[in-house]
């Protein structure tokens, strides 16, 4: 369940366990073919200036395994050492904005080659990617 409030200035998302910083949930209730339709088709059509709210602070977990896949994505590195330098001051990592998850987070790149070709799944379809990502972060 996701609580979107639409605002031009500031639209919100409130999403659960649908999308972390950096990740999103497990495949409790559903498969791939779920989770694209959550993604890709609900939470990334939002404006890209969407405030994301996510039900944890998984963060540098989630970031230490995207950068198994993308060690070279720059954004991605600054968002973990931003990312580490704040939970050393013991402050949070969230919200995050739509914007930044699309630069870094694997789960929103599965339509990227990059994410593809890292995993030995070049041309395949965007469903595939996503499938294969969410069953390595599960045995990261």
């Amino acid at each position: 369940v996701s609580y979107f409030i639409k605002d031009e200035s500031m639209p919100l998302l409130f999403c659960g366990d649908s999308l972390f910083v950096g990740g999103t949930g497990r495949f409790f209730e559903g498969d791939a073919a779920d989770c694209y339709a959550a993604l890709y088709e609900k939470i990334m059509s939002l404006p890209l200036n969407t405030e994301i709210y996510p039900g944890h602070e998984y963060t540098l977990s989630n970031l230490a395994f995207a950068h198994t896949l993308e060690p070279q994505n720059k954004a991605l590195r600054d968002k973990i050492e931003w990312s580490k330098m704040q939970r050393e001051k013991g402050s949070p990592t969230v919200p995050t904005r739509l914007s930044e998850e699309l630069e870094f987070n694997p789960f929103l790149r599965c339509n990227n080659e990059t994410i593809a070709n890292a995993i030995g799944l070049s041309g395949a379809d965007v469903v595939e990617v996503l499938a294969e990502v969410r069953r390595r972060k599960d045995n990261f």
